[in-house]
């Protein structure tokens, strides 16, 4: 009786109850061990030919209630980014603080059912403050104490294309290539005041620039509605060159080329216009 019970419990759970979509491999490979269980204990009402079937079956609704992106959708939106960290100074028991901010649009289409391609606009922009240091400043090298600040800003447009790949009806995992195209400018703020008095004096520099650059980004997409979709992102894997427009960059040279890797987050929301 008991391990008639098991069955019709297992039974209804696997056809009545919506599964929870973040696992459905485990749901439905654990409740499919079950019956198989109950088979193999020769439960006299259960027969061995159609258990195959119903496996089968249980095993193959993951892949079947995927979700799904069909080729014509529109879809736009965009991501956001913010961070604000303290971090240790120059001088021991001194902190310099970092706030960087980034507002991302996009726009893209599906031109098949697991590709899609759009384009992109961006603005994002850095803030730094230093701990106060004192050394030798200036043409005279005179001792002061100095208070440095920095600051950036980057205007952004690009083409991007992604490839998605479905994880459950909810869940998607998607892998976006960028080339970007920014125009910037950084600057660099030194306030020198005399140890012992005098007056304080403020230098200034500017490093206007701008890069070219391509990256790699791995996506994660949330479906809360058939419609709306919320992503994070997880890093990036990014490769750029940069060209200074000034002779007068504080920056060591004028050209870069970097290669590397990020650890930053960001998240998204996006409409996708005709998704059912």
């Amino acid at each position: 009786m008991i391990l008639k019970s098991c069955f019709y419990v297992s039974s209804f759970c696997l056809f009545c109850i919506p599964l929870p979509a973040v696992f459905p491999w485990i749901t439905r490979i654990f409740l499919t061990g079950i019956i198989v269980v109950l088979n193999e204990l020769k439960f006299h009402t259960l027969k061995a030919k159609p258990m195959k079937p119903l496996i089968l079956v249980v095993l193959a609704l993951p892949l079947i209630s995927q979700a799904q992106l069909t080729k014509g959708t529109w879809y736009t939106g965009g991501s956001a980014s913010f961070n604000d960290q303290n971090v240790q100074g120059r001088i021991a028991g001194e902190m310099d603080n970092n706030t960087t901010f980034g507002l991302t649009p996009k726009v893209g289409y599906m031109v098949s059912d697991k590709w899609a391609v759009g384009l992109t606009m961006g603005y994002s922009g850095s803030h730094s403050t230093y701990a106060p240091v004192t050394q030798p400043y200036g043409a005279h090298g005179q001792l002061s104490t100095l208070n440095v600040q920095s600051s950036s800003n980057i205007f952004s447009s690009g083409i991007f294309t992604r490839r998605f790949f479905p994880i459950s009806d909810k869940f998607l995992f998607t892998l976006d290539g960028a080339v970007n195209f920014s125009r910037a400018n950084s600057s660099n703020t030194t306030a020198a005041t005399p140890v012992g008095g005098g007056p304080t004096t403020t230098d200034r520099e500017n490093a206007p620039y701008y890069s070219v650059g391509v990256s790699l980004r791995p996506l994660f997409i949330f479906f809360p509605s058939p419609r709306w979709g919320l992503e994070a992102g997880l890093g990036s894997l990014t490769f750029s060159h940069q060209h200074s427009l000034n002779g007068n960059s504080y920056t060591a040279g004028e050209n870069f080329v970097t290669l590397g890797a990020s650890s930053s987050t960001s998240v998204g929301i996006y409409y996708y216009f005709n998704r059912k």
